[in-house]
């Protein structure tokens, strides 16, 4: 392996001696358990991230929405790793080789620019923290059709297209429609932003934006936020009626097109922009190509004789972990744990 290669990063340099904690995907579990771990003098921590700032993924759909903008809410990663002293990565993790105990990451680019080549990253430890992601449900023309906002990197691409649209549409006295597949806390809280933008459009000068903007929101349940009491899904209900998005329950999607979904029971809602908000799912098999499989129930290596140490930590923290404060001194242990299978754990006292 070569070593400059291995080293191609960004932040304090790590012991050459110490045990070695590579963590793909830096959101809110990734980014506070570089933080944390690189406090211990005994473990050189890296971090692997594709985007360059840190935003919490409620806000991905603010961004989208154009109601924030990425750099009032992004952490730079560079920023952490200098604050806590883990080495940050810039990059796309696309494959993990067990057998050798390292991590594919693609090269950096940026504005045609190479700034980091292909890199194979070593490790001792490696945590798989690349999050979830929108679950099509294998219904056909989503990949084609729909967007799903579950980067930075979408949520921009997202904001870009339809922004202008939205103009044109206003200019030309003709609906933007967007339909939003997902009745859950983002989809609801993306419809809702949608007409918020809207309204800020009009207030700039561009007169007929609020009314151009058109938004179904779509769920197969029976309420909205399913996940919190009926009094609460009643309420979001008549509020996102109240201006003006058009809620559909109790609909299944048969498939998407490039201008509209179309339903099961044959109904077409016509849609200039879909947005799939459906439950979601782990990110980590469309990520990532492993060399050997793993069990992400057990976070375990099948073959005991790999002795390697991957664990998952998707939804580690969930969305009310804390990755700004700086970590107090606290015993790590990295424990072996035989029961049939080989593991490690990560134990903070």
């Amino acid at each position: 392996m070569n070593d400059t290669n291995a080293k191609a990063g960004l932040g304090p340099s790590g012991q050459g001696d110490a045990h070695r904690v590579l963590i793909v995907g830096g959101g809110v579990a990734g980014l506070d358990l570089a933080g944390t771990l690189a406090g211990h003098k005994e473990l050189d921590v890296a971090l692997i991230n594709l985007a360059t700032a840190h935003v919490w993924k409620p806000m991905l759909h603010s961004i989208a929405a154009g109601t924030h903008d990425v750099a009032r809410v992004g952490v730079p990663y560079l920023a952490q790793a200098r604050q806590h002293g883990f080495l940050y990565h810039p990059g796309r993790a696309t494959a993990v080789d067990l057998d050798a105990r390292c991590v594919t990451v693609d090269a950096f680019d940026r504005d045609g620019l190479t700034l980091l080549p292909e890199r194979h990253l070593p490790y001792d430890t490696l945590v798989l923290a690349v999050g979830s992601e929108a679950n099509d449900f294998g219904v056909p023309g989503v990949a084609d059709h729909a967007r799903h906002i579950d980067t930075l990197h979408e949520a921009v691409a997202y904001r870009d297209a339809t922004a202008p649209r939205l103009v044109q549409a206003a200019q030309a006295g003709r609906p933007h429609r967007v339909a939003i597949v997902g009745g859950g806390a983002t989809g609801v809280q993306f419809a809702a932003e949608l007409l918020q933008i809207a309204d800020t459009v009009d207030d700039f000068g561009i007169d007929g934006a609020r009314a151009a903007m058109q938004v179904t929101l779509l769920d197969k349940g029976d309420r909205l936020l399913a996940a919190f009491p009926p009094p609460v899904s009643a309420a979001a209900r008549e509020r996102l009626e109240q201006v003006g998005v058009t809620v559909r329950l109790n609909v299944d999607v048969a498939r998407a097109e490039a201008d509209a979904l179309i339903l099961k029971n044959g109904e077409a809602i016509a849609a200039d922009f879909i947005v799939w908000r459906d439950q979601s799912h782990s990110a980590a098999t469309t990520v990532l190509t492993l060399q050997r499989a793993v069990s992400p129930s057990t976070a375990a290596v099948p073959e005991p004789r790999t002795m390697l140490s991957v664990m998952w930590a998707v939804g580690l923290l969930g969305a009310g972990g804390s990755m700004l404060h700086r970590p107090r001194r606290r015993p790590v242990k990295f424990d072996r744990r035989p029961a049939g299978r080989f593991s490690y754990s990560v134990s903070v006292a």
